[in-house]
């Protein structure tokens, strides 16, 4: 909108906010001294008076910044007084720009947090929450070695990767020491103090069942099996540690033809009969099982057999001895290879009515 137009120094055209025209008002080329060499000099220096008794003079409502000069002067005139200017209220393009920027900053500023939420959530879901996940499962193989690891079929990302890679890890560490190894777990992975690993503690005293049990003719049969002596071997051993791990057996040691099971009491049992009746049980399952077992007369019907023993006459035997008795449990060996073992002349008892 235009505000004022000066000719040479005379005002020709004056309009307020409500579009009233004030033509030909000789005081209002205060509003316009020559000398003025900026914008807010022409606001403070015009009159307030108010025009047709309007309440407010319009130049309060109107910033300096949402004016507009244009100033001309001809070529051929060096004088000031030939100057002509003009003044426009630039305000609805500069709150046009001033809300369209409002937009556009809040569009951005949503775009930003959205983009964060994302962002946020992915980092969650596939690093924070996979390594918390991992960290609860040390803390809980911490508390309980027995605990029983999931892990995923397949892994698309590395944390998953690195899970399924802890299962299998817990996994082997449980079945590399056994039960008898269970404390060492706990103590290493309860430690966060330092990397070194603690395998040489001190050995614990329990009362435990413990069976034996011993392939019979195990010599003779390895030299007619040949390379197919760890099928034989791992057919047995599958019989006897499924039976006596459903009787809540624990296998110690396989030691080529001869097995070490060892039954432990529940924390705070007191009454030992279920262990030893379950020790029974296991090995009363594994004398039928063996017999019966489809799989050790597939792999022992083989013509070395035969010649060995007799047509038809072959059977796999197993010898079975069970004692009761005390043991210190714990790691025997060194740093550079150790086996979670119980030693006592009690455990000896077992082997000798197993012969």
């Amino acid at each position: 909108n235009l505000l004022f137009v000066q000719i040479n120094g005379n005002v020709t055209l004056l309009k307020t906010a409500k579009d009233n025209d004030y033509t030909n008002y000789p005081r209002r080329a205060e509003c316009f001294p020559i000398d003025a060499g900026n914008r807010g000099q022409f606001l403070n220096e015009c009159p307030g008076e108010d025009y047709e008794r309007n309440p407010t003079d319009f130049f309060d409502n109107i910033r300096c910044s949402m004016l507009k000069i244009v100033v001309y002067q001809p070529t051929w005139c060096h004088n000031d007084f030939c100057q002509s200017r003009a003044i426009f209220d630039d305000s609805q393009r500069i709150m046009l720009e001033a809300r369209n920027t409002i937009i556009v900053t809040v569009f951005i500023a949503f775009l930003l947090f959205f983009s964060f939420m994302m962002y946020s959530q992915d980092v969650t879901s596939l690093v924070v929450r996979p390594i918390e996940s991992m960290i609860d499962v040390v803390r809980k193989l911490a508390e309980n070695p027995t605990l029983s690891v999931q892990g995923q079929a397949k892994s698309k990302y590395e944390t998953e990767a690195v899970r399924v890679a802890l299962a299998k890890i817990v996994g082997l560490m449980q079945l590399g020491f056994g039960g008898a190894g269970h404390e060492i777990i706990a103590a290493n992975l309860a430690n966060a103090e330092g990397q070194d690993l603690d395998l040489m503690r001190r050995g614990k005293k329990s009362d435990c069942a413990y069976g034996f049990c011993d392939i019979r003719q195990f010599t003779d049969t390895v030299e007619c099996l040949q390379d197919q002596v760890m099928l034989f071997t791992n057919s047995v051993g599958e019989i006897v540690h499924q039976a006596c791990h459903d009787n809540r057996g624990e296998p110690n040691k396989n030691i080529g033809d001869a097995f070490l099971i060892v039954w432990r009491a529940s924390k705070g049992q007191q009454d030992m009969t279920k262990v030893v009746d379950g020790a029974l049980t296991a090995f009363r399952r594994c004398v039928r099982e063996v017999a019966s077992s489809q799989t050790l007369q597939l792999v022992t019907n083989v013509e070395a057999i035969h010649k060995k023993f007799g047509q038809g006459k072959y059977r796999t035997k197993i010898g079975y001895g069970l004692h009761y008795g005390w043991s210190v449990e714990g790691p025997v060996g060194t740093p550079t290879k150790i086996d979670c073992s119980y030693l006592s002349p009690e455990v000896k008892i077992s082997d000798r009515p197993e012969a």
